[in-house]
């Protein structure tokens, strides 16, 4: 039984991350870790160990940064975020002058 269980993981995992010759997400599968661990924390926590909340939140922001969807908005937002933050900075510093 286990060995089954090992051969269809392995099965698994070439078809998801996208071994030569299988293959459904490609090269841009990173957040499938985090999806992953982020599921095995959750999973912990439902379980009863109140610790494996922080860890199962903290794995959601890589996965936010890694998935594909926010790299767009990040593309527009971090340097909007930096400009903001230099605006500040300049109007801080010309108030106190």
């Amino acid at each position: 039984m286990l060995l089954l269980l090992q051969n269809l993981g392995l099965a698994l995992g070439r078809v998801l991350l996208g071994v030569p010759g299988f293959g459904l997400l490609g090269v841009e599968a990173g957040w499938l870790l985090f999806v992953g661990l982020a599921l095995t924390f959750g999973l912990l926590f439902l379980l009863g160990q109140r610790w494996a909340l922080w860890p199962a939140l903290g794995v959601l922001v890589p996965l936010a940064l890694a998935s594909e969807g926010l790299r767009g908005l990040l593309a527009y937002a971090f340097p909007l975020a930096l400009v903001g933050a230099e605006a500040y900075l300049l109007w801080r510093s010309v108030g106190k002058g």
